[in-house]
């Protein structure tokens, strides 16, 4: 069985918690860099992404599980995106809290998307049962649907999921029929 983990050439871009309205931005649009995006503020100003670069996670078997500080903190937790580019070393102040950080200049396209991370804990449950603090999106017209049906109704790509904690696919887009 694939574990993304170990593919070296990949890196992942952490979407925060389960912010449900970004993961669908994001797979539609790409990953931009804050000057596509005039009116979004990072959720923080040591990692969000700067005018021109955007923030990318080297997988935690490169670097190990101590170095994963970055991987812990926005992926695994939450959702991300797996992509196939690979970062360059980000500033110096970046690189001592999140020794896996690394920084790409320019946006990256949802043609270099590789798959979705989330973690499997959750990716079964209703999104209502989620807990509401790190949930963003909750407007959704149907109470009973789950993560995983979500995903699929925007999951345009067709990406495989990926479980955020062990890295293992827990999930294909198995109907190209999915409505956007």
């Amino acid at each position: 069985m694939e574990n993304i983990f170990n593919n070296i050439f990949v890196s992942y871009h952490g979407i925060g918690d389960y912010d449900f309205i970004k993961l669908k931005s994001i797979l539609e649009h790409g990953i931009l860099p804050n000057i596509m995006l005039p009116n979004i503020i990072p959720r923080n100003t040591l990692m969000g992404n700067t005018d021109t670069k955007v923030y990318l996670v080297i997988s935690p078997n490169i670097v190990g599980e101590k170095n994963a500080t970055a991987y812990r903190s926005y992926i695994k937790n939450g959702f991300g995106i797996v992509v196939n580019r690979f970062p360059n070393e980000p500033t110096y102040n970046i690189k001592q809290a999140f020794p896996d950080a690394g920084i790409l200049e320019g946006p990256i396209f949802p043609n270099d998307f590789l798959g979705i991370t989330v973690p499997k804990k959750i990716y079964f449950k209703k999104i209502k049962d989620l807990p509401l603090e790190l949930v963003n999106g909750t407007n959704l017209s149907n109470d009973e649907l789950t993560v995983k049906d979500f995903i699929a109704s925007i999951n345009i790509n067709k990406l495989p999921i990926y479980d955020a904690d062990t890295g293992y696919i827990i999930d294909y887009c198995k109907d190209k029929n999915m409505k956007k």
